[in-house]
C-alpha cells in the first residue's frame, strides 16, 4: 500500500484509503547523533498530509461531502488538497492561488467540529511508526501547535511496545514558542487544541515540553538552510531546542517548509531584518552586502531602513559620527511572521 496506508494495520478500518503519496519521508544525520526527520518532502510540504489522508478517508467513508478548515496554512493547503483528489467539497477563510486552484471555497463558516475529534487525527501516528521501526532514539523533540502530533507520536510508541516492535520509548520533548508581549512567535504554531491530553502525557512522564525564544526559531531556521533545508520558522522550532535535550542519539521533527506566500513586507526588508539580526551595522556597510546581491542604490537601502524604524522593526544609535541600526524585538516577529 502507499501513503499512511502502509501501516493499514495500524490503523481503523476506512471504505476508502485516499492517498497523495505521503509518508516515508527521510530521516538525515546532519551531525554525530541528531537526525532530523523531513516532513517537507510530503505531497504539499508539510506533516499534515498524514493527518490529511486519514481525515479524508474518513469523511469520504462516512458520505460527507464537505468540510470547513481555519487552522493554520500547512493544515488548510493540505486538506484542500486531499479534498480535491476525493471529490470533497473544501471551505476555508484564507484566500490564495493554491486554493484557488485546489478548488476550495472562500467561506466564513464555522469550523467543522470533527477537526478536534483526537481520534481522527491517527494519521499523524505513522511519523514515528517510521522513525522507531527504523532505529532507536534517546529523545525526539517535535514542536507543538494543536498538540495532536506530538500526542499521536507518543501513542505511535506506546502502540509498537504493546505489539513487542520495541523495547523502550524515547523522552518525547514538546516545542513551543515563548510566550511574551506583542510575541509573534508565541502564537506561531496554533492553538493548543489538545491541552488536556498533553497534560495528561507530561503527568505521565512521556512528554516534556521546552519554551523556544524568537532569536532560537530564527537562528534555527538560519542553521537549517545552511544544511540545505529551508523549513518554516514553525516547523523548525524543534532544531532550535536541540541543545536543550539529553541523550546521544536526537531526532527532530522538522514539520514543514517553507512558504512565502503571505508576506507583508518586502523581501528586501526582510534580508536587511535578517542581517541586522546577526549583526548590527551601518547603512553603508548594509549596503556593500545587499548591493553584492542584488541592484540597489545607497538611497535605496537607507530608505528601507527609514521606514523599518518608522514601523518600530529597527532603532538606530549614533556612534562616531554614525548610524548603527539594530533590531528591536517588533523587527525578530517581522522576520518571523514574514517567513
Amino acid at each position: 500500500m502507499k501513503g499512511i496506508w502502509r501501516f493499514g494495520d495500524f490503523l481503523p478500518e476506512t471504505r476508502y484509503r485516499i492517498t497523495l503519496g505521503e509518508g516515508n519521508t527521510p530521516l538525515i544525520e546532519i551531525s554525530k547523533g541528531v537526525f532530523l526527520k523531513d516532513e517537507r518532502i510530503n505531497p504539499t510540504g508539510s506533516f499534515e498530509d498524514r493527518f490529511s489522508a486519514f481525515f479524508v478517508s474518513y469523511l469520504k467513508s462516512k458520505g460527507i461531502e464537505k468540510t470547513v478548515c481555519n487552522w493554520d496554512y500547512d493544515r488548510i493547503l493540505s486538506l484542500a488538497s486531499y479534498c480535491a483528489r476525493a471529490g470533497i467539497k473544501f471551505y476555508t477563510n484564507q484566500t490564495g492561488m493554491s486554493l484557488v486552484l485546489l478548488g476550495a471555497e472562500t467561506s466564513s463558516k464555522e469550523e467543522d467540529a470533527l477537526l478536534k475529534n483526537l481520534d481522527l487525527h491517527v494519521g499523524e501516528k505513522t511519523t514515528m511508526y517510521e522513525v522507531l521501526l527504523n532505529s532507536y532514539f534517546d529523545s525526539v523533540i517535535m514542536p507543538v501547535g494543536s498538540g495532536s502530533h506530538l500526542i499521536m507520536s507518543v501513542k505511535a510508541g506506546i502502540d509498537l511496545m504493546e505489539r513487542g516492535e520495541i523495547d523502550r520509548l524515547p523522552q518525547f520533548y514538546g516545542a513551543v514558542p515563548e510566550k511574551k508581549k506583542d510575541s509573534v512567535a508565541s502564537y506561531l504554531v496554533g492553538h493548543n487544541y489538545f491541552g488536556h491530553e498533553l497534560k495528561k502525557l507530561m503527568d505521565d512522564g512521556f512528554v516534556k515540553l521546552m519554551q523556544i525564544s524568537e532569536g532560537e526559531i530564527i537562528t534555527a531556521q538560519e542553521n537549517l538552510g545552511r544544511e540545505g533545508i529551508l523549513a518554516s520558522p514553525s516547523a523548525c522550532i524543534s532544531y532550535a531546542g536541540i541543545e536543550k535535550v539529553k541523550g546521544d542519539d536526537v531526532v527532530c521533527i522538522i514539520a514543514g517548509d517553507l512558504k512565502m506566500e503571505k508576506a507583508s513586507i518586502s523581501e528586501t526588508k526582510l534580508m536587511i531584518l535578517r542581517y541586522i539580526y546577526r549583526r548590527p551595522a551601518h547603512g553603508y556597510a548594509l549596503w556593500k552586502w545587499l548591493s553584492g546581491l542584488k541592484r540597489i542604490t545607497p538611497q535605496g537601502v537607507y530608505q528601507h531602513l527609514y521606514e523599518l524604524t518608522e514601523k518600530g522593526y529597527l532603532r538606530s544609535v549614533k556612534k562616531e559620527g554614525r548610524e548603527v541600526y539594530y533590531i528591536t524585538e517588533l523587527g525578530k516577529s517581522a522576520i518571523i511572521e514574514n517567513s
